[in-house]
């Protein structure tokens, strides 16, 4: 995710878009690079040299930035060579095939949170009920019954490979705000944010 945050720092503005289909092209262009690196490096550091540090500093995350187009998807992105990355890589050919019960979405539902949060003041319940849209370094996938379903045709003039699918997030969370806290549920799951 701090990845992704990184890259979205240096190409989305402090404010809500006045175009969502831009802002989802390049949400889905960031994740889709975090993700090829996160399939590339994803190991476990007790056994495996994984540049943790290199993912996430300034000048990878510029040169990251910097492959994402403003007017043209990226399609499949490549892993790139942070700072740190092991010199050995296995053929790509060797590379594991994984599958997920879709646990692996979860990153792009907080991230549509945190940037509507944390960079178009939305409060927590208004960010969570946005539609959702990302991509997991393959299609483009935009929330099916939302206003993110009508972005498919302007993406993919992009050149986005979409897909219009259920996406039941999940997301739950819970602020400090200057009067208290403040909480949010997904009204795609069951539960509510209550408090006193």
């Amino acid at each position: 995710m701090l990845q992704i945050l990184g890259v979205l720092q240096q190409l989305i503005p402090d404010s809500p878009p006045s175009n969502p289909v831009r802002a989802a092209h390049l949400i889905a262009e960031a994740e889709r690079l975090a993700y090829a690196d996160r399939e590339r490096y994803l190991a476990d550091s007790d056994f495996v040299a994984v540049p943790l540090v290199g993912l996430t500093s300034p000048e990878y995350l510029t040169a990251r930035a910097a492959l994402v187009r403003p007017n043209r998807s990226l399609g499949r992105a490549l892993p790139g060579s942070p700072p740190g990355a092991p010199v050995a890589e296995l053929a790509d050919d060797a590379s594991p095939e994984l599958a997920s019960t879709s646990g692996s979405a979860i990153i792009n539902h907080v991230v549509k949170t945190l940037v509507a949060v944390l960079d178009w003041n939305l409060d927590l319940q208004q960010a969570i009920n946005l539609p959702n849209v990302g991509s997991r370094n393959g299609p483009t996938e935009l929330e099916l019954g939302t206003a993110a379903a009508g972005w498919a045709e302007p993406l993919r003039a992009l050149g986005h490979e979409v897909r219009v699918i259920d996406m039941t997030s999940g997301v739950h969370g819970i602020q400090r705000t200057l009067g208290g806290w403040s909480g949010g549920a997904d009204p795609r799951r069951e539960g509510v944010a209550k408090g006193d």
